[in-house]
């Protein structure tokens, strides 16, 4: 930690649409332990406005009678750090960790600025836009002895986690098959024409959703020191729907949007396959 108080400091980069939309509020929850205390885009009044956003949230912790003096005493120190950088260089510096929030394409090189730095990160998901670009993360985090963490929130969804206390329980018995699905609609709303571009967002379905199906599969499943994946094969990759309506205006996919892959997982101590 670049400060002995036992707080975890973080900086994102990347204020889109994912951190507003969803990462930020995590790091209300967690003052006291981890605080967010920079952030960093290219836009800058991008950066400004998720910097203005989170001030906020953080003031009305201050305020809310329901929190404790230790939740008031963490925002009150959390707000005091808080700092939009104008570089990426300039928040590695002081900063334990990097949410790394921004389109695929530039995930690959803040992964290894971060950890050449020194800095952990932890990656929206798809962390990368080829498989090759993902182990050149994870190589990069080995050699400059960080962690590298692909996010994915499904292993706190309750329906997942009911799931796996099922099979803990044995209610099922030996799991010999699991299919599991995942995806949106081909008129899904939320997918953006960048998510279809192959230059920017690569891999498409198999490093997207794939990536919620072998996180979820494999926390249902016990992870380690349970089940570990021993074999994978790619089955099929397509695009089945390429004519689409994005943003409100037609838009060819250039990547695919349907891949099913099979894996072989094995239990370490009793060799048991699923």
């Amino acid at each position: 930690m670049k400060q002995g108080d036992g707080i975890l400091r973080v900086g994102v980069l990347g204020c889109g649409r994912i951190f507003n939309g969803a990462h930020r509020f995590a790091y209300v929850r967690s003052l006291g332990t981890g605080h967010l205390v920079g952030m960093y885009d290219p836009d800058s009044e991008r950066a400004e406005s998720t910097y203005q956003r989170f001030r906020k949230m953080l003031e009305e912790k201050l305020r809310d009678p329901a929190a404790s003096a230790a939740e008031r005493a963490a925002a009150e120190a959390n707000l005091q750090e808080l700092t939009v950088h104008p570089s990426s260089a300039a928040l590695l510096e002081a900063v334990d960790v990097v949410d790394v929030c921004t389109t695929p394409q530039a995930r690959l090189g803040c992964v290894l600025e971060a950890s050449a730095a020194g800095v952990h990160s932890m990656v929206e998901k798809p962390s990368a836009r080829t498989w090759l670009e993902a182990e050149r993360m994870r190589e990069a985090a080995e050699r400059h002895g960080v962690l590298f963490q692909l996010n994915d929130d499904n292993l706190w969804d309750t329906r997942y986690t009911q799931i796996r206390r099922l099979l803990e329980g044995g209610a099922v018995g030996d799991v010999h098959t699991v299919w599991l699905t995942r995806g949106s609609q081909p008129h899904a709303r939320t997918v953006l024409k960048w998510q279809a571009t192959a230059e920017i967002a690569g891999g498409g379905a198999v490093m997207d959703y794939g990536s919620h199906g072998i996180a979820t599969l494999w926390y249902l499943l016990g992870m380690e020191p349970g089940a570990r994946p021993i074999r994978v094969e790619s089955l099929e990759m397509a695009t089945r729907y390429p004519q689409r309506t994005l943003q409100d205006e037609p838009f060819t996919l250039q990547v695919e949007d349907d891949a099913h892959t099979k894996i072989v997982w094995e239990h370490p101590r009793t060799g048991a396959w699923t």
